[in-house]
């Protein structure tokens, strides 16, 4: 009878001690799947903010080229602009040498 109870003692020690490892081997697994999902949710936001990043760099370029578009094309309208002043102020040379010339004809005559 104590040899039974010396026995089953015995084996409740050895569960209880099973339990508490047990136990213990359940906490760290939980901690583990915590630290996991928190490394999964800290990824998923690195990709969004990674794919947010991607798409502003893209709409940067895209405005980067207009601009780039924009100024070409201010460049082209600026150069026939002054090709334009050029052929005026050559004509004004020529108008204002037509009139020397006229001056000087009708001093001579």
């Amino acid at each position: 009878s104590d040899a039974r109870r010396e026995a089953a003692e015995e084996v409740a020690a050895e569960a209880k001690e099973a339990a508490a490892v047990a136990e213990a081997n359940f906490a760290d697994l939980s901690d583990a799947v915590a630290r996991r999902e928190a490394e999964i949710t800290s990824l998923k936001s690195s990709i969004a903010s990674s794919g947010e990043a991607s798409t502003r760099a893209a709409s940067l370029e895209t405005s980067l080229q207009q601009e780039k578009d924009a100024r070409a094309s201010v460049e082209r309208k600026l150069a026939a602009a002054e090709a334009q002043l050029a052929e005026i102020r050559g004509s004004l040379a020529e108008a204002d040498s037509a009139r020397v010339t006229a001056a000087r004809d009708a001093a001579a005559a």
